[in-house]
This record gives structure tokens, C-alpha cells and sequence, in this order.
């Protein structure tokens, strides 16, 4: 069964055509790792599927009415933001009500689930930015899994973070695959893409190999 597919998507920013003819569909329940150089069309790709950029031309389905969960790189996102942990992981719910409402008995108990599979919880009233950037980027994949979404999109998820953040984060990342969902990895780590069961290297904004196991 398909989580997502793009449909001969082409994607340019002005006259610099990013994405080009792209054909692509996405088992649920399977890690789909994406590499590629540097300016390759990864990340595009994501957004692509996330929804926060619209194909020029073709189309992306998803299988699922709800959005996907887009989980950005730690070094995306300002430290100077003034949120505790706790309330960065809390935002992950707003998708699924009104963010003038409060956290149901039920979320609040999903958040301090979050918190503790990604040994946030002692972290929960800190700031980002006391934060190391490999604890930013747990609080990111837990923010992202607080959106309760069957397709996980992660944007190089264990770029430049500590051996203990890394292994949090391939556990989490096995567990939600257990759970049936969809995960497509962006990653420059062959030991990362080599966990995937298929392996898409993009260049020029084109596909160029489509495997399973490494590519």
C-alpha cells in the first residue's frame, strides 16, 4: 500500500529548475533513505511532500488526509527561540486541535511519553537554546511525532549530533516503523541509509538510482 507518491514533479525556484520529472511512490510502513549531493533536490523533495512547496508542474497524493510530519535539521531552527522543551514538543499537537485551547489529558500524556522515549524528560523546562544541537534535534523528532502523522519526513535527522542523540533517534525511528509508519529519510550517513529498505540517490533534481539496500 502506497503513504505518497509525486507524479512527474517539476519544481523550479525562479528560472532554476530544482526538482525535474520526478516519479516517485512510497510504501507505508517502510524507511525510504534519500541521498544525494549537496543541491541535489533532497530537501525540495520533502517540502514537496510536506506541503510546504507546490509543484510546478505534476502532482504529490498522499494516502493519508492528514498533513505529513516535516521534521527540519536542528541547524534550521533559531536557538534564540523562547520555548522550553516541553512547549516546543507540545506544538506538535496544535495540527490536531485549536492552539487557544489547551492540551487534552490525553496529549499531555502523549507529550511526557515523547519526552521520556527521547530522554528529554529532565531537559522538559529548559530552553532551546541551553540545548546542545543534538538534544534540539530530539525535541524536533519529538515534536514532529506529537502530530500523530502516518508519514514521517526527516531532513537529515543525526547531521552533526552525539553518539547518544543518534542511537535515541534510530530507536524512535525503528519503533514508529514497527507502528506501520511511513518515514523518508533525507541522509548524507551510509550507515543511516543502509538500515533503509530502499535507497533513492537523486542528482540534478532527477533520479538516478532507485535500490534496495545501498545504493
Amino acid at each position: 500500500m502506497g503513504a505518497a507518491s509525486v507524479e512527474n514533479v517539476v519544481f523550479s525556484y525562479g528560472s532554476r529548475r530544482v526538482i525535474d520529472g520526478l516519479d516517485i511512490h512510497f510504501r507505508a510502513g517502510a524507511l525510504t533513505a534519500v541521498k544525494g549531493a549537496n543541491g541535489s533536490g533532497k530537501s525540495t523533495l520533502l517540502g514537496l511532500i510536506a506541503g510546504t512547496l507546490r509543484p510546478s508542474q505534476g502532482a504529490v497524493h498522499l494516502a493519508e488526509a492528514a498533513r505529513p510530519a516535516l521534521v527540519l535539521q536542528h541547524s534550521a531552527v533559531s536557538q534564540a527561540l523562547p520555548l522550553t522543551v516541553r512547549a516546543a514538543v507540545e506544538m506538535g499537537c496544535w495540527g490536531n486541535r485549536s492552539w487557544l485551547r489547551r492540551l487534552r489529558a490525553q496529549e499531555r500524556g502523549e507529550v511526557a511519553e515523547l519526552l521520556d522515549r527521547l530522554g528529554l524528560t529532565e531537559l522538559a523546562h529548559r530552553q532551546l537554546g541551553e540545548l546542545s544541537g543534538g538534544q534540539r534535534q530530539r525535541v524536533l523528532l519529538a515534536q514532529g511525532l506529537a502530530q500523530r502523522s502516518k508519514l514521517l519526513l526527516l531532513d537529515e535527522p543525526t547531521a552533526g549530533v552525539d553518539e547518544q542523540s543518534h542511537a535515541r533517534i534510530r530507536e524512535v525511528i525503528a519503533h514508529e516503523l514497527a507502528r506501520g509508519v511511513a518515514v523518508i529519510e533525507v541522509t548524507h550517513s551510509n550507515a543511516d541509509a543502509a538500515e533503509a529498505g530502499r535507497v533513492l540517490v537523486l542528482a540534478d533534481g532527477r533520479l538516478v538510482s532507485d535500490s534496495l539496500g545501498v545504493a
